[in-house]
């Protein structure tokens, strides 16, 4: 995925931002669940490096991501811890870790731009800003 397509379509759509969602750690048995969300900070960037499925990019193309990710966007993380999950359940935290990686994403971002206080934002869970979001919690790095 190369453009922006969907995150442009959400804002002729009447959102002021869109970003992407994504989760790591539904599949394996133990272990926290990690979610990330993604706001660029330029909704018309272009990638130097390669941004795409993280299972589809080498391990130097995802760090090299990694490294333009967090350079030209807003990233917030959230994580559950595997007590949440056995108390309720592996959906039920995910969609928990969701919430709180977009609320962390988005307090970022208000941080630095408070004129964005009153926009209507919008997470997509399939676009470039949702690869960016599963590469940034499937790479070791962050």
């Amino acid at each position: 995925m190369s453009n922006l397509i969907y995150e442009k379509q959400a804002l002729r759509d009447g959102f002021g931002l869109a970003g992407g969602v994504d989760e790591a750690g539904r599949g394996p048995l133990a272990g926290p669940v990690v979610a990330a969300a993604v706001i660029l900070n330029n909704n018309n960037a272009e990638f130097k490096n390669r941004v795409d499925d993280s299972k589809l990019l080498s391990p130097i193309q995802r760090q090299n991501a990694y490294y333009e990710i967090t350079k030209n966007a807003f990233v917030g993380v959230g994580i559950i811890s595997e007590l949440i999950i056995d108390t309720y359940n592996i959906l039920e935290a995910t969609k928990l870790a969701m919430v709180n990686a977009v609320n962390n994403c988005v307090l970022k971002l208000l941080s630095k731009n408070h004129h964005y206080q009153k926009e209507k934002i919008c997470f997509l869970t399939v676009s470039l800003t949702m690869f960016c979001a599963k590469l940034f919690v499937t790479n070791p790095l962050s």
